[in-house]
């Protein structure tokens, strides 16, 4: 094979990666796994239960990683994976990426001879016309946001492309280890964009599946592909499923209905990895949180009442009702564990008191004290709702809670339609700088809270720029200093998420942002 299959390690727990006066953990060291077949392999099946089905199979018009990411990463492959040992983003599709000094320009080189299965190549062209397609108008992935930071695409020759950015950047590969490096076949949409999404065509992407079915909600089926250039893909059949809440996909896990299962629930992850279960999980910096709507018209446009939602939120209570006490929590966008933490950074404050006279204040300026609380229906987001509602009702607000399917959940946060949201920022080891970025930066399109504030875009910036780690620490100890000044949202803490797997699978390599490549994975005899 072009590019060896990894066996993820056994019972191992990847916290997000320590820098510079920071504490690190890391995955076991990965091995290589040999050859698991010298062809597919008839009758070979992975059943995934997903954290949420993906409504479409199209990189620009997914949300994100967390959903579709796995899937969307074995139809189309990815310039660059993210090595969780030695962090750092590993050429896959691409064959290298350099900056210039300031970090201002990126050359990036494509492996030669990749080939789309109409005979489309992989080619320069091709990955600008796919960036490009992320700045069009009705976009779902918040990538976009970053991606205005691009000022010129130059093609060098078909397999170079070079980026100008309108600041510095010093970790720009990221941009193609996430969806932008998922290279969609332009050729091959067609008129009907939204039949391509329902169902791409074989020609679609150089990954190691081809989609056959794909019932939204009941189950999406792929198939190896024969000429998959880094193959051959060993497993036949790659079925995604979907089973609401954590636990009750462990429960299908365990009854051997799924044998790769998604989980983001720290309390039944702990079950997972106590009962010898292989296992990868990565932790999510600001993962766990509450978003508070901005907007005019919105009871989060007034600072007192975002400050009273602040001062409200006891993470502890949050932990111990919602989570089994098996969260790591941190009332701060990063925590102890993240490679962007240092000492500079503070806990937002958590005050009853405090949290009942700012709601007073906002009361004496006309406001009504009614909240709507909006979260999905699978646990432990029900929970967890309630557990806000408890909270808030104890400093004085009126609540109403609504909490409705993942994929609808989504897309109402989207639309900018709820006052308070569970929703959080997901900044992995190799997604921080990006996740913050589209998530607080004023001219993101991507912000769902509507926040804006030049200081904190300044802040950014300078994390962008930041050459290594102690800078970045730095710049991350301001951007949560205004974080918390201005009473953003709240974050309770970093949620675990990742996969368990059944003893005979092996070669799962672990891509980017929790997503995971099967084209060198095979069932052990």
């Amino acid at each position: 094979m072009g590019f060896a299959a990894l066996v993820l390690p056994l019972s191992m727990i990847a916290a997000a990666c320590g820098g510079d006066g920071g504490d690190s953990a890391s995955p076991a060291t990965t091995e290589a796994a040999g050859d698991g077949c010298e062809a597919t392999v008839p009758g070979t099946q992975i059943n995934y239960g997903v954290f949420a089905p993906t409504p479409v199979l199209d990189p620009p018009q997914v949300s994100g990683g967390l959903v579709g990411g796995t899937e969307l990463v074995n139809i189309y492959d990815a310039l660059f994976t993210f090595d969780y040992d030695t962090n750092q983003f590993t050429p896959r599709l691409a064959e290298s990426i350099k900056p210039n000094d300031a970090f201002t320009v990126w050359t990036l080189k494509l492996r030669e001879g990749i080939t789309y299965s109409d005979g489309t190549a992989l080619d320069a062209q091709m990955v600008s016309d796919n960036l490009d397609r992320y700045l069009q108008q009705g976009v779902r992935n918040t990538s976009g946001g970053f991606l205005t930071t691009v000022t010129e695409k130059k093609i060098v020759d078909p397999q170079t492309l070079q980026i100008t950015l309108s600041r510095p950047w010093s970790e720009f590969q990221l941009v193609f280890a996430d969806e932008p490096g998922l290279i969609v076949n332009t050729k091959a949409i067609g008129a009907d964009a939204q039949a391509f999404g329902a169902k791409p065509p074989d020609a679609a992407g150089v990954g190691p599946y081809v989609v056959e079915r794909n019932v939204p909600g009941e189950e999406l089926v792929m198939k190896a592909r024969q000429d998959y250039w880094d193959g051959p893909v060993c497993i036949e059949t790659l079925r995604f499923v979907f089973v609401p809440g954590a636990q009750a996909t462990y429960d299908a896990y365990k009854a051997g209905d799924v044998n790769v299962a998604f989980l983001r629930d720290d309390s039944v992850i702990a079950a997972a990895i106590d009962s010898g279960a292989a296992n990868f999980f990565i932790e999510q910096q600001a993962g766990g949180g509450f978003a508070v709507n901005h907007r005019a018209g919105r009871p989060g446009a007034d600072v007192k009442v975002r400050e009273a939602i602040g001062k409200a939120v006891d993470i502890n209570v949050v932990n111990n009702r919602a989570f089994g006490g098996e969260m790591n929590v941190f009332k701060a966008l990063v925590s102890p564990d993240s490679r962007f933490y240092s000492d500079a950074i503070k806990e937002m404050a958590t005050d009853i008191a405090g949290a009942r006279a700012a709601l007073e204040e906002a009361k004496a300026a006309g406001y009504d004290g009614q909240i709507d609380v909006l979260c999905a229906n699978a646990p432990p987001a029900p929970e967890t709702a309630l557990t806000l509602e408890a909270l808030l009702e104890a400093a004085g607000f009126v609540v109403n809670v609504t909490t409705i399917p993942t994929a609808d959940q989504i897309g109402q946060v989207i639309k900018g339609d709820y006052d308070i949201a569970c929703w959080g920022m997901n900044a992995g080891p190799e997604t921080g700088m990006t996740s913050f970025s589209r998530n607080l930066s004023s001219t993101s399109p991507s912000n769902r809270v509507g926040y804006a504030n030049p200081a904190m875009d300044a802040a950014i910036a300078d994390l962008f720029a930041a050459p290594d780690e102690s800078a970045r620490q730095q710049a991350m100890a301001e951007i949560n200093k205004i974080y918390n000044e201005d009473w953003v949202g709240v974050i309770y803490g970093a949620p675990q998420e990742g996969i368990i797997w059944a003893d005979d699978v092996q070669g799962i390599l672990p891509g980017n942002a929790t997503t995971f490549l099967f084209g060198n994975a095979y069932i052990a005899k």
